[in-house]
């Protein structure tokens, strides 16, 4: 029976207080998501889940520097200040080096690279790296309007290209401010639009730019062309849009415009193509990547012979492929390329004859991702209030063990009611159950499924074999599920014990002592999810049973059962 005593009641409110605080101050944080947003709060998805790979200065945003690439580590916050720290990474070895030492500065440090030329930059301060050593500097990070642009430098000063108005421009940093004054003689409308598309500026790219031995080499599309340049040629900036149609090329050192290839019209729609110049021991070579609505990407590599450009070598990526990058190459070493997709990096050597994928043993399976910060806090949320939850179990169960008795009758039969203890143990093993035999019939079936490609195939949306699987075996696991659930229920129902209150001695019973059947045993079992707040606080079943006479919970007193010790009901 239920005490009334005050000792007992302090000592429930001060448990309940003390252990279900965080899960209801976690159930009122996700019933407040709820109502803004009107929905459940969303777990993050594979895409989100995809950034956890260890930090990979290979990433798309890494910006390339003598051959390695670059990464500011998070800053330091000592005395009021931060402390940075610029490492490097050989992408064919993966070495991270250290790039002079900790560097104060602001709170948003990032390192912008111009030719062969690094600056860490906030918005207070700029350090230029002088033979690896930081040195104070007037830089001042540039302020990037329009489409994409592309960093070189102009003669000794740092410039960027810019598409903008009617063509591209060229801004450089001179005397202390970033100023533009000039843009690209482009190539004649007529040479680049061999098709009947009509020329649209938006189609214009500055693909690469590339300073070698004091020469400037040029890639860019233009309407759906991918166009190359040896040579520099600006103009000043006025209203005229600028044209080779002007007799301009007048410098033995300037090339005309030559047309590397044509992309295709399904590549070219497709966000995520990319053009990529690179040179090889001097030589100008052009990677096209052609992206497949299924999410295939294939490369093809062309070079210049004399004034004509020849395809020689093609190489299909690893699906999702979403981001690619080259690195020159030079006395006798291939060149690089670095292909970023959402999950992983690749590096290939490129050279005369091909491609060629450089060998790196990443951790097998899921294994080789982090875990991404959202998904660590729903995991701490699931672990502390399990902990929280059994503290709490374990407190009631030895009040009620204190100041209760549980004794029962019904007419002229008597029986032991459950101690909290053995209802607990008992849901424990019935769960135990549950989840091992799901996780362990999902593992059978998935047992040869590659994790890092699934992301792959949902990150790219591609029409993939895989996804097709996935789908069968999730539904054959809520399939499982929904039968094992539906067996513990009617044998609850029909003889009043699950496996774990089997092994724990127990059994469910209506309050005339009868099998509780299958209609009552799966209300209570619903009404689980109310006593258990969503398995977010166990707190309002175990007041229920602390405070009611037939030590029943919610379920039990919507579906009025009760769960009796079964050596009690022998005598």
């Amino acid at each position: 029976m239920s005490s009334r005593k005050p000792g007992y009641l302090i000592g429930l409110f001060l448990l309940v207080l003390v252990l279900s605080a965080p899960q209801w101050m976690t159930c009122i944080e996700v019933a407040e998501q709820c109502y803004r947003w009107r929905r459940w709060p969303q777990l993050p998805n594979l895409e989100d889940w995809s950034r956890c790979i260890e930090r990979d200065p290979l990433g798309a945003a890494a910006p390339d520097w003598h051959g390695r690439y670059l990464q500011v580590d998070s800053g330091e916050w000592v005395r009021n200040t931060y402390h940075w720290r610029v490492t490097a990474l050989d992408p064919r070895t993966r070495q991270l080096s250290l790039i002079g030492g900790k560097i104060t500065g602001g709170n948003d440090m990032c390192p912008i690279v111009f030719g062969d030329r690094l600056w860490l930059v906030s918005s207070g301060e700029a350090y230029e790296f002088v033979d690896g050593v930081p040195q104070p500097t007037n830089f001042v990070r540039p302020i990037l309007k329009g489409g994409p642009h592309e960093h070189f430098l102009l003669g000794e000063n740092p410039a960027y290209f810019q598409r903008m108005r009617n063509g591209i421009e060229v801004s450089s940093f001179t005397e202390g401010a970033w100023t533009t004054t000039h843009e690209l003689i482009l190539p004649d409308r007529r040479e680049w639009s061999i098709t009947d598309d009509p020329f649209n500026i938006d189609h214009l790219w500055m693909n690469r730019c590339i300073v070698h031995d004091g020469q400037t080499h040029l890639f860019m599309t233009a309407n759906r062309s991918l166009m190359y340049r040896k040579g520099l040629e600006l103009k000043p900036l006025t209203d005229e849009p600028a044209s080779a149609l002007r007799m301009s090329n007048h410098d033995p050192e300037i090339t005309p415009w030559t047309r590397v290839c044509v992309l295709p019209r399904e590549s070219s729609e497709i966000e995520g193509n990319w053009v990529c110049g690179m040179l090889l021991d001097g030589q100008p070579i052009a990677l096209t990547i052609e992206v497949h609505h299924d999410g295939r990407s294939i490369g093809q590599l062309y070079r210049l012979d004399g004034t004509k450009w020849t395809p020689f070598a093609s190489q299909a990526f690893p699906l999702g492929s979403t981001w690619f990058r080259t690195l020159n190459g030079g006395d006798g070493k291939p060149g690089l390329l670095i292909v970023n997709t959402s999950v992983r990096s690749y590096v290939y050597d490129v050279d005369e004859s091909g491609f060629r994928l450089i060998p790196w043993k990443y951790a097998t399976g899921i294994t080789s991702l982090k875990l991404y910060p959202t998904l660590l806090q729903y995991g701490a949320v699931l672990v502390v209030t399990s902990i929280l939850s059994m503290l709490l179990g374990v407190g009631v169960w030895l009040l009620m063990d204190h100041y209760t008795r549980p004794d029962y009758s019904f007419r002229d039969q008597a029986v032991s009611l459950a101690s909290v203890g053995r209802r607990g143990l008992a849901r424990v093993l019935d769960f135990g159950l549950v989840v091992s035999s799901t996780i362990g019939l999902g593992w059978f079936l998935l047992r040869d499924l590659d994790w890092i490609l699934l992301a792959e195939v949902v990150n790219s949306g591609a029409d993939h074999p895989m996804k097709q699987l996935v789908v069968r075996a999730v539904w054959l696991l809520m399939m499982w599920l929904c039968t094992f659930g539906t067996v513990l229920v009617m044998a609850q129902g029909r003889w009043g014990i699950t496996p774990g209150k089997w092994c724990c001695g127990l059994r469910t019973v209506q309050s005339s002592l009868r099998p509780c059947g299958f209609a009552k045993s799966l209300v209570r079992e619903v009404v689980l999810w109310g006593d258990a707040c969503g398995f977010l606080c166990w707190a309002p079943g175990l007041l229920s049973i602390a405070l009611t006479n037939q030590r029943q919970r919610l379920g039990d007193l919507v579906a009025d059962t009760l769960v009796v010790e079964v050596s009690s009901m022998k005598r």
